[in-house]
């Protein structure tokens, strides 16, 4: 993860706008650029969860569940609980799986319904997660181990971004990997909102660099 100050990244999305060739007066209007300023600053963390939402995962920097709630049931099923603010899996991995997994299946989904059966259900060799609510919120069901000695090896995951005040500036912890695809679809969202026709352009170039 790499920090940026709020106006580092207003700066970096008015260069992509520049690079594009776009005058400010072009869609800017009767707007002033403190208007523009404060555009880009309500589209920064909307386009910052809808990157970490699409992005391929090996672009995604994982933080791990810090004290994780982590239990076998007598069904070999695992549980884990997900901090309040989780947005995507990264990696999870229990000791007993032969491989890490980053997606998981709904709670509504068929998959879910198949672990119900034993013979149908995740195992060491192919592990399945399944995405559930309970009273504390979200967490993961995972299927299966093979003991309940089992324990939790890996648990990676991203969370919904937010500004942190450090020394007296706004600040937020991003992807580096990603930065790139963050500035375009900011610029992208903040165009639409001028109602310039370029903004698609931006968008997609956005959409590229988060799947390279």
């Amino acid at each position: 993860m790499i920090t940026k100050t709020q106006i580092e990244i207003i700066t970096a999305v008015k260069t992509v706008i520049d690079e594009l060739g776009v005058n400010d007066a072009d869609f800017l209007g009767e707007s002033s650029q403190d208007s523009l300023d404060e555009v880009i600053k309500s589209k920064i963390l909307e386009s910052v969860e809808q990157i970490y939402k699409t992005a391929s995962w090996h672009l995604l920097d994982g933080m791990p569940i810090t004290e994780p709630k982590f239990e076998i049931n007598t069904n070999l099923s695992a549980t884990l609980q997900l901090p309040k603010d989780f947005l995507r899996l990264v990696a999870v991995q229990i000791s007993d799986w032969k491989f890490t997994v980053n997606t998981y299946a709904m709670e509504d989904s068929p998959i879910h319904r198949r672990q119900l059966n034993i013979h149908s259900r995740g195992t060491a060799d192919k592990p399945i997660c399944v995405l559930c609510k309970n009273n504390d919120g979200d967490y993961l069901e995972l299927f299966s181990a093979v003991s309940n000695e089992a324990t939790l090896i890996k648990s990676l995951y991203v969370a919904k971004p937010e500004f942190s005040e450090i020394k007296y500036q706004l600040r937020l912890s991003i992807c580096e990997k990603l930065e790139t695809s963050i500035y375009y679809r900011i610029a992208g969202l903040t165009l639409m909102t001028f109602g310039d026709t370029r903004a698609n352009e931006l968008i997609t170039l956005s959409t590229v660099y988060n799947q390279l």
